[in-house]
């Protein structure tokens, strides 16, 4: 019976032993696979980052370059990068993803955002979205709002102040999101930066690993 128990004990002791070492495995084997994942989502960020920069270089002028900055979610095409995908978002669409309220980019926010800004009529959204359908930018507001009713021109002649204030016709900056996957199951990693225009390069301001 004592032999019994020490060949239990024993057997008990070798499978603890074995299920610590594939525990160890499996963490070693994610941490590589986490690592992997952010060098390329680090990758997928600087290819994207360069690929914006190459477009915006080949603009024939200021009114150009700004075009393609109002919408790089729409109009840029990114190389295919394997494992790696890419997301943008224009700074001010989304209440409360920063601490700091951002102003709201016109020709990027929802019809429901733009309701939201004083003066702003639903005439004056109906035009924007009209105008933002046909493919036309907003780059006036002034001009806009010549084009509609008494009504909504004095809205917006009275709070003109405020919708200088809290809106813009280019996006101050955008969100980059880069996505790198490695590993079996596949690990996700993720970077955010924020971009800005400036001197007719895309520059990073801040960068977050999520």
């Amino acid at each position: 019976m004592t032999v019994l128990w020490v060949l239990v004990a024993a057997s008990v002791a070798a499978l603890a032993g074995t299920m610590v070492a594939r525990d160890v495995l499996l963490a070693a084997g994610n941490r590589v696979s986490d690592d992997a994942a952010h060098w390329r989502a680090v990758d997928c960020l600087a290819r994207t980052r360069w690929i914006i920069d190459t477009a915006l270089a080949s603009r024939d002028g200021p009114a150009s370059t700004l075009r393609l900055w109002r919408h790089l979610d729409r109009d840029l095409e990114t190389a295919e990068v394997e494992d790696c995908a890419v997301a943008f978002e224009a700074v001010g669409v989304r209440r409360g993803r920063d601490s700091e309220p951002e102003r709201i980019p016109i020709n990027n926010a929802p019809d429901s955002l733009l309701a939201t800004v004083p003066g702003f009529t639903p005439e004056l959204v109906s035009h924007i979205a009209i105008a933002r359908s046909s493919g036309a930018d907003v780059t006036d507001m002034l001009a806009l709002a010549a084009r509609a009713s008494p009504a909504t021109r004095d809205s917006v002649m009275a709070h003109y102040p405020e919708i200088a204030r809290l809106t813009t016709v280019d996006p101050d900056a955008w969100i980059l999101i880069a996505y790198g996957r490695a590993g079996t199951p596949a690990l996700t990693a993720t970077i955010e930066a924020r971009i800005v225009l400036a001197n007719g390069y895309a520059a990073i301001v801040r960068e977050l690993r999520r």
